[in-house]
């Protein structure tokens, strides 16, 4: 298995190269890449009802009241909690929406906390260092379902699919509620199967044991929603501070799981496998630029004006290619209203025929709970299954005509250049490659981009991890499947983590049937016109969220396809870049010592694999 110290010196090997080379966006990303492979980063999320107690824990698991605690609902955002070694006390920092950071006093930041501002998305701490040694820890305290605003709402979908660690909290006193159970189906949405889901029972009264039967009922809610069986912890409150204010809770063990799991081979593996190969794309990188330095050194001038045609010409391929994208993604939004409304039309029908089968009911409070716990949730499952398959459906077709589209730009492209600049033409296959496989997965330049953003490295969410535990599907060449984890798979999945939110919110319009007497006529119809209601607010909610994740993607694939027609023009010649001091000789042994890097890299990931 490829360890970090080997992943360490293959940086050490290419640091020469890099320095020779002395292009600055190789030298940004070598750094980069030099620093995910140093300082690993791993990621839990606390999620819990309000006033569960999950700040008290994290203050448990820190082993110091860093965060305010109070009886009231507490954390308002969502808290990032990191460490720092180069600092001796706790620094506070507020980032806001365009991924910038303002330092902020304790003071400051607690008062952040309970009321945060609009233009933050969230709050940072900074600590000396984790219990134990942890290095690289993300750990992030999350507003209660109840206060969950929807900006954390667009936050959550980012971390939850990104998280090592999902902890969940109930507490023991309260039971799992409605609310709980409606938020762990919306987690249950965007988890995938390598993320270790934690349930802790907080606040248990000692001494209770794990077959306490109200521990047994919360675990059986819990797998019900989520469908497999959740790992699980029984907290204890053990004393108060001095003042007899704050608990303390006994989070020992749970602290060394937490650690044993991020530790564990199978997510070493994966981390390590996923740097490997931001490695060798890295080494990939290289070595076509200096392949592109030896060609340009021995063109002659007709050669490089052939080039610089033929880059033209790719480059109104890639306006075609675009124009079709966002084409496509306009004809899906506008559709997304009427879609939903006749899902919810269907929905409507079914529903209100089983209320008014009166030889089933014989109390308005047993239909209205039958209604909203069960057929409203199980019909939005139904509705949002087939537009799911209608939007699989409106992307592959997409995917085919965009596949076709370049595999015809690049067949030009490659004749030009074989006629009028035949030097060049393995570089250019070399380059088409690397373009294809930009199309295939999450490169190391997605990666960067998605965890460094305006505000440098760090101001977003990008588990390394993740990445290399995912199987992501070829946008280009192949159908899409539900069990990749690529971008319209994560639509699709945000589609349900929606609709599961919108519908439990909507539900609670019908609960005011049950607040009142009437006769079976009547109360049917109430009823009815309720339900009607609620899958109106469940249309709205869902339509103006759906249509935001289809920006998104339509952002994504011109991302994607941009890059690809990047790789292809980069063998363009500029007569204004300054040339680098390097002899031909020089630069072929430059060549070979990345090819040398580059064999053992992918010996290293093939043995992996």
């Amino acid at each position: 298995m490829l360890t970090i110290e080997q992943l360490k010196q293959y940086m050490y090997e290419l640091e020469p190269i890099v320095k020779n080379i002395d292009d600055d966006q190789i030298t940004v990303l070598f750094r980069f890449l030099s620093e995910r492979i140093s300082y690993p980063e791993s990621f839990v999320v606390m999620l819990g009802e309000t006033s569960s107690g999950k700040t008290s824990i994290v203050n448990s698991l820190l082993q110091q009241d860093i965060l305010g605690v109070s009886a009231a609902p507490n954390t308002g955002t969502v808290i990032e909690i990191m460490n720092d070694p180069d600092i001796t006390s706790p620094e506070y920092y507020a980032l806001h929406r365009n991924a910038t950071l303002e330092q902020v006093t304790k003071q400051e930041f607690d008062s952040l906390c309970t009321r945060p501002e609009s233009h933050h998305s969230r709050l940072r701490l900074f600590i000396p260092s984790f219990p134990s040694g942890v290095e690289g820890l993300r750990l992030f305290d999350t507003p209660g379902y109840g206060s969950l605003h929807k900006e954390h709402d667009e936050v959550l979908k980012e971390f939850i699919p990104n998280s090592d660690i999902v902890i969940y909290v109930v507490s023991y006193r309260v039971g799992f509620q409605a609310g709980d159970y409606e938020f762990l189906r919306y987690v249950g949405e965007l988890l995938d199967s390598s993320t270790d889901f934690i349930l802790v029972i907080n606040r248990a009264p000692k001494p209770v044991m794990d077959n306490d039967l109200r521990v047994q009922e919360i675990l059986g809610y819990t797998a019900d929603c989520l469908h497999r069986k959740p790992v699980s912890f029984v907290l204890q409150s053990v004393g108060f501070d001095e003042k007899g204010e704050k608990p303390y809770i006994e989070t020992g063990r749970l602290w060394e799981y937490i650690q044993q799991s991020l530790e564990s081979e199978q997510r070493q593996r994966a981390l390590q496998r996923a740097l490997a190969n931001y490695q060798y794309e890295f080494s990939f990188m290289l070595q076509t630029w200096l392949e592109k330095e030896v060609l340009r050194n021995r063109a002659t001038q007709a050669e490089k004006e052939a080039i610089a045609r033929a880059v033209i010409k790719i480059s109104d391929k890639e306006k075609d290619v675009h124009n079709l994208i966002c084409t496509t993604f306009a004809k899906l939004s506008n559709k997304v209203e009427s879609i939903f409304a006749n899902a919810a039309a269907n929905s409507y029908a079914v529903i209100a025929s089983e209320v008014t089968a009166t030889d089933k009911w014989t109390m308005q409070e047993e239909c209205t709970a039958f209604i909203q716990q069960h057929m409203l949730p199980r019909q939005a499952r139904i509705r949002c299954r087939e537009i799911e398959d209608y939007f699989v459906i409106e992307l592959e077709d997409l995917d085919k005509q965009i596949n076709s589209m370049l595999n015809t730009a690049m067949e030009e492209f490659d004749t030009e250049i074989k006629l009028e600049a035949p030097l060049f033409e393995p570089l250019v296959r070399n380059i088409g490659q690397k373009a294809a496989k930009h199309l295939a997965d999450e490169g190391l330049k997605v990666f960067f981009a998605r965890f460094g953003g305006a505000g440098g490295a760090g101001a977003g969410v990008a588990n390394a991890a993740k990445a290399g535990l995912k199987n992501i599907g070829e946008l280009v060449g192949k159908k899409f499947s539900r069990e990749t984890h690529n971008a319209v798979a994560v639509f699709l999945k945000k589609i349900g983590a929606t609709s599961t939110r919108a519908i439990a919110i909507a539900g609670t319009v019908i609960v005011e049937v049950v607040f009142y007497t009437y006769d079976a006529n009547t109360w049917q119809k109430k009823l009815i016109e309720k339900i009607d209601e609620a899958l109106k607010d469940w249309t709205q909610e869902v339509v103006v969220s759906v249509r935001k994740d289809l920006s998104s993607l339509r952002d994504y694939n011109l991302m994607k396809t941009s890059e690809y027609f990047r790789e292809a023009s980069s063998i363009s010649y500029n007569e204004e870049e300054i040339l680098r001091n390097l002899e031909s000789n020089q630069l072929q042994n430059l060549i070979e010592d990345v090819q040398s890097i580059s064999q053992r890299l992918r010996i290293e990931i093939e043995v992996e694999d």
